[in-house]
């Protein structure tokens, strides 16, 4: 429900997707959390936002662990590269 409501800019749903989610909300017996989720909206879009600049990352996946993260970024921080640049005039 983070993770969505970051996508969403922290804003309020259209109508139409709002009685959508309160049905699909109630069915699984979540309404006391989204409620919660949306009282503190400020707090945690302040609280996302350090975290990101804390530790540099450009998405709100890349603050997850490897094992949530998608394959793709998995595979590249368990096998990562490392890269160098040799300066052949300096070097004989």
């Amino acid at each position: 429900m983070l993770y969505e409501l970051h996508q969403r800019s922290f804003q309020n749903r259209s109508a139409d997707e709002s009685q959508h989610q309160d049905e699909l909300y109630k069915a699984v017996n979540v309404t006391d959390v989204a409620e919660c989720i949306w009282k503190f909206r400020t707090k945690l879009a302040a609280s996302i936002s350090r975290m990101r600049i804390e530790y540099c990352a450009l998405n709100l996946s890349d603050l997850l662990p490897i094992h949530l993260q998608n394959d793709k970024v998995a595979k590249a921080i368990l096998n990562p590269l490392v890269t160098g640049w040799i300066n052949p005039f300096i070097v004989k």
